[in-house]
């Protein structure tokens, strides 16, 4: 596999699995011998020890001429730990009861220059088991965690070693990988380091990104184990969480647990099977209820969806099957293969073209229980709704507009009322009102009229300068429309002698 760049990321890895196996440790779920009957509690005595190889990437810093402490201090260390336990022998005396050595790796050279960091191959495989059979001795068991994965080489050597080891990875489909032996499966499950509830949240993440899958024919548990990588028990305990939260149900069919829709009346649960009343119908002879029928068939076309996605995943491995077959046709010089590869991929297009009416049938088939199944679905809907008739709404209809009409005389009397309010006078009032208005402002215009007749006359002085300023915009006034009257001297009419007649002679 390959992995990320981020140094920060790989010791961040490696410190998740060191405090894990610390926390197990601590928490005495280890037990001594390892693969054995462990020793009664309180008769072994547990002695761990860490340790890394800080200096050396300090050295090959050196060497490749790097003196950055913040990338230092973003490198992995390449973390070991070593448990030895011993119980007592002969009430004094105390004999070895197994040893757990764990180690990290990390490509450093990799890392450093900054480029795609390669899993762990058989030869640093090699290296680490051997610094672990010196310091925690040969029977130890050997947990190997590399951040970056494993080769397939460096697999096939831990696996015909003849001792324990466990190779501990990050995984593709997120989380982490373990390979041990049989013997082991069960320290296996204890070495994994991801939590629980982040199984189950990656678990929900691909029910949720799955969920139309679902909704149109069924979502298997065993393509969600295959996506998430992890085991089939737990995938199928989530599913039931996830049926409740999702409205959706959980059924069983060829032997496989598969999340499908639920009913409109169905609050979206387990598959309890058929209720007592359902199947005394059955017994008398009377048809089912709807949402028995949409359950029911809902189940079918469940089970034709999981034939379905088996026939995809066969169909995908005669494709790739048959692409292998044209490489080696390709490569190859001998007449006999060649004919024989040609008999082989002719072969495989039969198996295809077979499997592809079967798909064909399948999908038809789907489609019809879908289509049954949404009519279904229409009756329980119209049903379950209880709308009213058509007298009801008629009625209604008459009582809501009497209604409307006597709301409609309340606000008009409301508006008079709020006129007369705001006025503080009735109609007549108003009338009479407005004529003694006018009959006073007649009497105070009249009064003005009388004072200005009766006021004193101005001096002499006064009236001599006012008849002088009157006199000069009258002057003013003439002067204006003289000048105004005078056209230019373009437009003055021409004499018979050619010259211009003057303003005088033309008037």
């Amino acid at each position: 596999m390959k992995s990320k760049v981020d140094p920060s990321l790989h010791r961040l890895r490696e410190q998740v699995v060191i405090e894990h196996v610390r926390r197990l440790l601590d928490g005495g779920r280890i037990g001594f011998p390892i693969g054995r009957k462990p020793a009664r509690p309180g008769t072994v005595t547990v002695e761990v020890s860490e340790s890394n190889d800080e200096a050396d990437l300090k050295r090959l810093m050196i060497e490749m001429d790097m003196c950055d402490r913040d990338l230092q201090a973003r490198m992995p260390l390449r973390r070991r730990l070593a448990a030895r336990a011993t119980r007592r022998w002969l009430l004094f005396f105390r004999r070895p009861a197994g040893a757990l050595y764990v180690t990290c790796f990390s490509p450093w050279r990799h890392l450093l220059d900054g480029g795609e960091a390669p899993p762990m191959g058989a030869g640093d495989l090699a290296t680490e088991l051997s610094r672990g059979a010196r310091e925690a001795g040969p029977d130890a068991v050997m947990v190997v965690a590399s951040t970056t994965g494993f080769t397939e080489e460096a697999r096939q050597m831990a696996t015909g070693r003849g001792r324990t080891i466990v190779l501990l990875c990050p995984a593709e489909t997120g989380g982490w990988s373990v390979q041990s032996p049989p013997e082991a499966e069960q320290l296996a499950k204890l070495l994994d380091p991801e939590p629980e509830a982040e199984k189950r949240r990656r678990i929900d993440e691909c029910i949720r990104r799955y969920n139309a899958d679902a909704i149109s024919g069924g979502l298997a548990a065993s393509r969600i184990a295959r996506e998430t990588g992890l085991p089939v028990e737990l995938v199928q305990d989530e599913m039931q969480a996830c049926a409740e939260r999702l409205r959706l149900r959980v059924v069983r069919c060829d032997g496989d647990v598969m999340l499908v829709s639920a009913s409109s009346g169905d609050g979206g649960a387990q598959d309890g099977g058929q209720s007592m009343l359902n199947i005394f119908r059955r017994m008398l002879g009377r048809p089912e209820d709807i949402g028995t029928q949409i359950n029911r068939f809902t189940e079918k076309r469940a089970a034709l969806a999981a034939r379905r996605d088996r026939l995809y995943d066969e169909m995908e491995s005669l494709e790739k099957r048959e692409l292998q077959l044209r490489e080696q046709f390709k490569s190859s010089s001998n007449e006999l293969s060649k004919r024989r590869l040609t008999s082989q991929i002719l072969q495989l297009r039969k198996d295809l073209e077979r499997r592809q009416q079967n798909l064909s049938m399948l999908s038809q088939q789907i489609e019809v229980l879908s289509t049954h199944v949404h009519n279904l679905e229409l009756i329980q809907l119209g049903r379950t709704a209880e709308l009213p008739g058509a007298d009801d709404l008629a009625r209604q209809q008459a009582a809501a507009e009497k209604v409307m009409a006597e709301l409609q005389a309340d606000a008009e009397a409301a508006g008079a009322l709020g006129t007369t309010a705001a006025t503080g006078m009735t109609n007549e009032e108003r009338a009479l009102y407005e004529q003694l208005e006018a009959e006073a402002r007649k009497e105070k215009e009249a009064a003005a009229v009388t004072e200005s007749r009766q006021a004193p006359e101005a001096p002499t002085e006064d009236r001599g300068k006012q008849h002088k300023e009157d006199q000069k915009q009258a002057v003013g006034q003439d002067e204006d429309i003289a000048l105004t009257a005078v056209p230019d001297e373009e437009e003055l009419p021409r004499g018979d002698d050619g010259r211009k007649e003057s303003q005088g002679d033309a008037g």
